[in-house]
């Protein structure tokens, strides 16, 4: 009886792995989902469905499961009997049948607990085609194959994939020059179209469907719209997703020089704190600064505030659109709530600086720190070591600061000492596919 907006992804079970290897992919992607601030995952119709440690694993992370569901027999019946003790089995999405009260009856006889909504066709979930990790196509791909164009490459995905994550790139990217900047960028672009379908959901309030996207992972090796890929290896999509599906997000909207921000909140508490948001240059200098006071109810969509223009019309900000950024953070009282980033233009237009960045690398027992220091602004950097595999609390992120910036992560894979692991280190940014 309580109303909330779902985030999530659509979940496709491997019905070709033994049950151990099945166990072990399910237990990898809903952990997964969970550091990402999942609450729901769908089951779609043409998907196998899961097994028993699905279910226990959901309950487990506080995920909702909405399964899709053509007809209402005798077996689907005794299937959700035997499951519908699970706190996540929350919700059956009833697809193109015409036997509502039939149905209704059936459902309030075998699981009267759970809810269930009719349509006359299964919904669309937003996509966007992205490579699988550079490691996974180096171990896959033979090396004079590795090219967007080749064979090897085009199969991995359906016709007209690679065309379509050329466009995308297009919009917002440079060119890129290697196989290496290619994956990367398209990583990019398909993170930036969920993340802007997410944010027209939670506007929305539920009024444009659920905040879900296609897809949580790839049980086989493919160019495709997942956010983790066969390997186990976050894109950048979840990496990001964990900032889009944050219980309170703040967003900024440039309109011809005129600068709006919105709330969206899932929590259940009003809020009282205030969004300060600042203008810098490329070298990270604070050109203006200012501070807003707000207050919002729990679960509440609405818009904060329209700052003035710190310069003087919106033609002065057009000058110089290509040298500046937004930064802006939602405070209560010194904890960062939410912060994010708006450039005034697309990012191959942007005057990136040379950030050169520094690291160090600290821990012991798969348990590690890396510290970063840049000397200007650095766009979407990507961490990744050579040899190894690794989850960090945060990349694909922004840096918008010359001070030390410390991110935690833990090697899942190879190298396991912090003096090897600062010898394989690879950053990337979107600077770094200018060159």
């Amino acid at each position: 009886g309580v109303s909330f907006l779902p985030f999530g992804a659509v979940f496709y079970a491997d019905p070709q792995s033994k049950p151990s290897v099945a166990d072990k992919r399910t237990e990898a992607l809903i952990t997964s989902a969970s550091m990402a601030n999942y609450n729901a995952l769908i089951v779609p119709l043409d998907s196998h469905r899961p097994h028993k440690k699905f279910y226990d694993l959901c309950d487990v992370h506080g995920i909702m499961v909405i399964e899709e569901l053509d007809s209402i027999e005798e077996g689907t019946l005794d299937r959700l009997s035997r499951v519908s003790h699970h706190a996540s089995l929350c919700l059956l999405d009833i697809i193109g049948s015409e036997k509502i009260e039939e149905i209704e009856e059936k459902l309030n006889l075998t699981v009267p607990e759970l809810g269930f909504s009719i349509s006359e066709s299964a919904p669309i979930y937003p996509s966007y085609p992205s490579m699988p990790s550079i490691k996974t196509l180096y171990r896959a791909v033979p090396q004079n194959e590795l090219n967007p164009f080749s064979r090897s490459i085009e199969e991995l995905g359906e016709k007209g994939t690679i065309r379509k994550i050329i466009l995308g790139i297009e919009e917002s990217y440079p060119y890129p020059f290697c196989i290496e900047d290619f994956t990367y960028l398209s990583m990019l672009s398909s993170a930036s179209k969920i993340s802007k379908s997410v944010k027209e959901r939670r506007l929305a309030q539920g009024d444009l469907g659920r905040a879900v996207f296609d897809t949580l992972g790839d049980s086989v090796l493919s160019i495709s719209p997942s956010a983790i890929d066969h390997q186990a290896r976050w894109k950048a999509l979840h990496y990001q997703s964990a900032k889009f599906f944050a219980p309170v997000a703040v967003y900024a909207d440039n309109n011809d020089g005129i600068i709006t921000f919105s709330i969206s909140s899932q929590r259940r508490i009003d809020f009282a704190g205030g969004v300060e948001y600042r203008i810098a240059d490329s070298k990270n200098r604070t050109v203006y600064k200012d501070f807003e006071p707000c207050e919002f109810g729990g679960i509440t969509t609405k818009t904060l505030f329209t700052p003035l223009n710190p310069f003087e019309t919106p033609t002065a900000l057009e000058s110089i659109c290509n040298e500046y950024y937004l930064e802006y953070m939602l405070r209560d009282g010194t904890s960062v709530i939410y912060r994010d980033v708006l450039l005034f233009v697309p990012e191959k237009h942007f005057k990136f600086e040379n950030p050169g960045l520094t690291a160090e690398i600290v821990g012991s027992d798969k348990r590690y720190s890396l510290t970063i220091t840049a000397e200007s602004f650095v766009r979407n950097l990507e961490i990744d070591f050579v040899g190894a595999d690794a989850v960090f609390a945060e990349n694909y992120f922004d840096i918008t600061s010359n001070a030390p910036l410390k991110i935690q992560f833990t090697v899942t894979s190879g190298t396991e000492t912090s003096y090897h692991l600062k010898s394989a280190l690879t950053l990337r940014s979107v600077y770094d596919t200018m060159k």
